[in-house]
């Protein structure tokens, strides 16, 4: 076993934890080669994204920091150039940097510019641009199309990208320096393409619609009733399930067979030396409230995500940890384990957008958890474009018994994640819970101010449901002489 372990980083897109049957029993899913993974290693119940878009989940991974603090806080937005990369970081420590699959940070749409990014070795690099290079537009529709299936498998993107990184790992098996490899697939995310057997190996039937499908949003924030509303309109009738998911399904099996052989690859090329991580950006509605995909909510249906870790220097094998994650403490956990000291303040404080937490005292067995409550945001869909309604910020706080979500411009929201795990009632103006809501509203306005939320403002605070709220007023500083300003607070 070497000092420094090799370390394979799997990720998926748009599949919650509900879509990873080692979660529970949910029917039509089924993901066995995921399920090992988590035999052998320790499955993480609660874990929960920075940001449940692409982009800004994806740079949480890759950074460290809440989305605002990176500077990629909506899709087609790339990471601040002085924003240390992961993988720098662990070039520093020794480590081989590579990358194979969907990217989605350096500002060339969803297909990347098909050149390396983010500090990973220029030498082992593929994206969807490079995907697409090899199989060329013609070739690639000549197989199918949105939510088609293809009769080649070579067409599909999960698959090139399994097949470099079983290259990658058959290369690296005798190498002394110990390595990075992160495997991104684009799967299960739209639009849903994937081979035979598992085209067309879902119904309706054999699927589960969920109970909140065509539940009453009187409660709910306007928009979110207005997203509901506008995908019924799209529908052959308001209250069909879209037929669409599955395909969604299909290709959630799909994923998990190209996964399989990435794990297997790592099994027969470096099967003691390596820590395996498998987790996803996102989730998706399907269809709870009337909602689709993702977009300005909190539901876990989009932000809880399965996290699976198998180290076999650390762990005992076939664990479940309940303790709550959030998505940046898988970074810092990959660079603990790197040997890098994360506590560094001169680096890693955090009023430079760091709250994040290793792992790796839960993989050893010496605490249950490393944090008492989860953060998340969102801003806005993509700079690009008005999808969703453009703008609308929202700060959310979920805890062991509770969510609370600020939703600036709309109604807020607050859920019991013990009674209510569905989130079906939305409790914010619950006049028994109070004391419940300024808690949660106190943590959540100090986690803005530690980490130096760049959206912090005072409307945070102003909430109909608080009216006792007082807002200090900061005043003024300045860098000059104090003299230039006869007012406000000097530090």
């Amino acid at each position: 076993m070497m000092t420094q372990p090799n370390i394979v980083f799997i990720t998926t897109d748009t599949q919650g934890r509900n879509m990873v049957s080692a979660y529970g029993d949910r029917p039509g899913v089924s993901t066995p080669n995921i399920d090992r993974l988590a035999a052998d290693g320790v499955l993480f119940e609660n874990c929960y994204v920075a940001c449940p878009l692409c982009t800004p989940s994806r740079a949480a991974w890759y950074t460290g920091r809440h989305p605002n603090r990176g500077g990629a806080w909506g899709n087609e937005m790339t990471v601040g150039r002085h924003v240390p990369m992961l993988a720098e970081l662990l070039a520093e420590r020794g480590y081989d940097v590579m990358h194979v699959g969907k990217w989605h940070l350096d500002g060339g749409g969803y297909n990347g510019l098909g050149h390396a990014d983010g500090g990973f070795d220029p030498a082992v690099w593929y994206d969807l641009s490079n995907f697409y290079d090899e199989v060329g537009r013609d070739g690639y529709n000549r197989f199918g199309g949105w939510s088609k299936g293809l009769e080649d498998i070579q067409y599909c993107f999960g698959h090139r990208v399994a097949d470099q990184a079983v290259a990658v790992l058959e290369q690296r098996a005798k190498a002394d320096q110990p390595f990075f490899l992160a495997v991104e697939f684009d799967e299960p995310h739209g639009p849903y393409i994937c081979p035979p057997p598992y085209s067309g190996s879902h119904t309706l039937e054999s699927i589960e619609q969920p109970a909140t499908f065509m539940t009453d949003m009187h409660d709910k924030p306007r928009l979110q009733q207005q997203y509901a509303a506008y995908l019924a309109e799209l529908r052959a009738s308001p209250d069909q399930y879209p037929a669409y998911y599955t395909r969604y399904y299909d290709c959630n099996s799909y994923v998990d067979y190209e996964i399989g052989r990435v794990i297997d690859a790592v099994e027969r090329f470096a099967p003691d030396d390596t820590v395996i991580i498998c987790t996803s950006d996102h989730g998706d509605h399907l269809g709870e409230f009337g909602l689709g995909a993702k977009g300005p909510t909190m539901y876990d249906s989009t932000t809880a995500v399965p996290l699976i870790i198998r180290a076999p220097h650390l762990t005992t094998a076939n664990r479940r940890e309940t303790g709550l994650v959030s998505s940046v403490d898988i970074p810092a956990t990959i660079l603990d384990v790197a040997g890098l000291a994360i506590r560094d303040e001169a680096r890693f404080s955090a009023q430079n957008g760091y709250s994040w937490q290793s792992l790796t005292p839960v993989l050893a067995g010496r605490v249950a958890k490393v944090r008492d409550e989860v953060f998340m945001e969102y801003n806005r869909f993509g700079k690009q474009f008005e999808q969703v309604d453009g703008l609308y910020p929202i700060r959310c706080i979920v805890t062991e018994d509770w969510k609370l979500s600020i939703n600036l411009f709309d109604t807020d929201e607050l859920y019991s994640r013990q009674a209510d795990p569905q989130e079906a009632t939305n409790r914010i103006n619950d006049a028994g819970l109070q004391d419940v809501r300024a808690d949660l509203h106190d943590r959540l306005l100090a986690w803005q101010r530690q980490i130096h939320d760049v959206f912090r403002g005072p409307q945070w605070g102003y909430r109909p449901w608080r009216p006792d709220y007082e807002h200090r007023f900061e005043g003024l500083t300045t860098t000059g002489y104090k003299d230039d300003w006869p007012f406000g607070r000097f530090a």
